[in-house]
Parts: C-alpha cells; sequence; structure tokens
C-alpha cells in the first residue's frame, strides 16, 4: 500500500496565519492607494474643469484677458452657468467649512507629516458642488517672475470631499492659483525665483502642508499621488 502524506492541522493553521498577517499589512495599504488615486483623479477632474471653463470665458468674452470675464470676481464666477452649485459659502460658512474659526485661523486640516495645517489661505468665500467639491475663491493681483505680463488675478482652494475626511493636506485639499492669461499654476510659479525646484524640494514642502507644492508635484507626476 502506498502512503499518503497530508498536511497536519498545526501545519494548517500556522499556513493560514501566515497569510492572515502577510493580508493585515497589504490590504491597508492597497485601500490607501486606491483611495489616493481617486483623490488624485478627482483634482485632475477639478483641474480639467477649470481650465476648459477659462477657454470658454475667453471666447464668450472675446478676450485674452481673464480679468475682462467672471474670473474677476467670485460673485460672476460661481454662478449655476459656470457650475454645478448645491450650496454658495460666504464668510467662514461652517455648513461648508471645516473650521473652528476663520480659514486664516484654525482648522481641522492635518498635513502629511500629521502636524495640524492652516487652509493657506484667506479665501473665506466658496461653493459646495454637487459632487461633493467644495471651492474656496480669493481674488489676488501678483506679477510672476516668469512672465513679466502675466499675473494671479484668482487663488482657488480645493477639497474634493467637502468637510468629509482625510481632510489633509495634499490628499483631499489642495490649492491653485489663476492667472490672467489663462494659466493654472501652484506654488511653484507663484513663488518665482523664491520657489522650490526639484521634485524632493516641492514634496518636502507639500508634506508640511504647502498646498500649492501638492498640486505641482501631482502635474509634475502625471497625476500620481507618489509622496
Amino acid at each position: 500500500m502506498k502512503k499518503i502524506t497530508a498536511f497536519t492541522l498545526t501545519e494548517l493553521l500556522v499556513a493560514l496565519g501566515i497569510i492572515g498577517a502577510i493580508a493585515a499589512m497589504a490590504i491597508p495599504s492597497a485601500v490607501n492607494s486606491v483611495h489616493n488615486r481617486t483623490m488624485a483623479a478627482q483634482i485632475k477632474s477639478v483641474n480639467q474643469a477649470l481650465q476648459t471653463l477659462i477657454y470658454d470665458q475667453m471666447l464668450k468674452h472675446k478676450t485674452k484677458n481673464l480679468l475682462e470675464t467672471d474670473f474677476a470676481s467670485f460673485d460672476k464666477l460661481f454662478q449655476k452657468t459656470n457650475f454645478d452649485i448645491t450650496r454658495i459659502c460666504k464668510n467662514d460658512d461652517k455648513n461648508c467649512w471645516k473650521t473652528n474659526s476663520s480659514l486664516t485661523g484654525k482648522v481641522s486640516y492635518k498635513t502629511l507629516n500629521g502636524g495640524a495645517a492652516s487652509a493657506g489661505t484667506s479665501a473665506k468665500n466658496g461653493v459646495l458642488l454637487t459632487n461633493g467639491t467644495l471651492l474656496g475663491f480669493e481674488t489676488k493681483n501678483k506679477k510672476l517672475d516668469d512672465d513679466a505680463e502675466d499675473l494671479i488675478i484668482a487663488h482657488i482652494i480645493i477639497d474634493v470631499n467637502g468637510n468629509e475626511p482625510p481632510n489633509i493636506v495634499g490628499r483631499d485639499f489642495h490649492s491653485i492659483f489663476i492667472t490672467k492669461k489663462g494659466r493654472i499654476i501652484g506654488d511653484t510659479i507663484m513663488n518665482g525665483n523664491n520657489a522650490a525646484k526639484t521634485t524632493s524640494e516641492k514634496i518636502t514642502k507639500c508634506k508640511a502642508g504647502s498646498a500649492g507644492y501638492c498640486f505641482d508635484v501631482l502635474v509634475d507626476n502625471g497625476w500620481v499621488m507618489s509622496y
């Protein structure tokens, strides 16, 4: 008779324990990766929607100067003809912004380093879109080092989840600037000659809570959250 060999119950339990331990370590990482890809795709979608609106406004108003379009002010820009709006948020509306005081004070956002983060803007006015994205807006007037004929005219903050978690700068929360010529830029161009230049420098700034550098890294990496 042939001798039949098989695993013992102890061996099976040990194997299942090893598989369970590996799964426990791998699943959270996989879930985070999926969440990061989703949020990166949402930021990309907002960027594309704004770029399309910029082109449409220039065509509608027959100009290459966004100051002559709806981008000149909050009230002109955030109309239902331009966005699918659920709620207009003014003066730090607590039903929109997840804040304790104002966006220039203490807020409930975190940095990627785990610290408390300022929302990084005085954009107290904004809108909540039907898809749950929260946009804040403030007018600006800042010349750019890379183009003497261009200037920043608006600062827009983006929280793709509104008040929903994770509320982390560099994840669901990013910051962009709109220029007179219709460019969408982050902190690198905005800060000009004093800006962080290398990817590692931008990532360091991003992790410390600079939302505009997080946007720059996303663009540089083809909309992949590698930080």
